[in-house]
């Protein structure tokens, strides 16, 4: 909340939009501010890094892709700046475009990259990568107020959902006795720390994977790429064959016979020859 400094009235923002709190309504805001703790801000995963270099799959080859792909995972200053350069040499405009967008925003690839970020390696891995603790209090709230509220509803609601947590957090401050007496911060520092530990632990396993996996993949693709070459070498080595042997599949193509049989079985011979010889004896030499 801020006064507005042209009428000294307090000013409130939703969703960024500026709302002028009238006189009469002012009873209605709640005098205290309650922040509740939150979880850090989440991370996008790699899952959702990658999203978009999906649509690149058929402008690039198999290994190309898959560089493409791990770009979240690259490991220092001089990666960064091959990885730029790879992007270059592809000289397609839709993935210049791609990586250009993040390099010209210099918060999106240290948001992305691990080794690109200013946080600690211990922190980054003890972040989560997603919003669902945010999304799970909103939810809770939801329960508790409605939705789709008007204005003067939402700072009703909001009031009487929040009234009580600032009455608990103001008797503990004042008497000393917490609610959850396994609650004070020595409990909470050392179950963030094995929370920390844990998710550090596994974030070193799945990364362990993520690289050996993406080894493999790499190596699939080259594979593939050099299966579909010589198969393509194979099929220009066939029709040499054929143009050299006049051969079809390393057949020789038979002639067409001069005689043929009716469908009783009786034999007679083709037209075509019949008026071939039909005329070289017309035309014989006579004695």
């Amino acid at each position: 909340m801020v006064l507005d400094s042209t009428s000294a009235l307090p000013v409130m923002s939703f969703n960024s939009i500026a709302v002028k709190i009238e006189p009469q309504n002012l009873l209605l805001i709640p005098p205290i501010a309650i922040k509740r703790e939150s979880q850090p801000t989440a991370l996008p995963g790699p899952g959702v890094a990658k999203e978009p270099v999906n649509d690149f799959r058929t402008l690039v080859s198999a290994p190309d892709f898959a560089r493409l792909q791990n770009f979240v995972y690259i490991d220092s200053k001089e990666s960064h700046n091959e990885f730029s350069t790879f992007v270059d040499t592809l000289g397609i405009k839709k993935i210049h475009d791609w990586w250009r967008h993040k390099e010209m925003h210099e918060w999106i690839i240290p948001c992305l990259v691990k080794s690109q970020s200013p946080l600690s390696a211990d922190v980054w891995d003890s972040t989560p990568s997603t919003t669902n603790t945010n999304e799970a209090q909103h939810a809770w709230t939801n329960t508790q107020t409605g939705i789709k509220l008007t204005l003067v509803e939402g700072l009703e609601t909001g009031y009487q959902v929040d009234k009580p947590v600032a009455d608990e957090i103001e008797a503990s401050m004042r008497t000393g006795i917490l609610s959850n007496p396994n609650n004070e911060i020595f409990h909470r520092e050392a179950r963030n720390s094995q929370r920390r530990s844990a998710q550090a632990r596994k974030a070193r396993e799945s990364q362990a994977v993520s690289d050996e996996s993406a080894e493999l993949r790499l190596k699939i693709a080259a594979e593939l790429e050099a299966r579909r070459g010589s198969n393509a070498r194979t099929k220009e080595l066939n029709e040499q064959l054929q143009l050299v042997t006049g051969t079809s599949g390393g057949r020789k193509t038979k002639s067409t016979g001069v005689l043929t049989a009716s469908s009783s079985g009786r034999v007679k011979q083709n037209p075509c020859t019949a008026s071939r010889s039909l005329a070289a004896h017309i035309c014989r030499p006579l004695g």
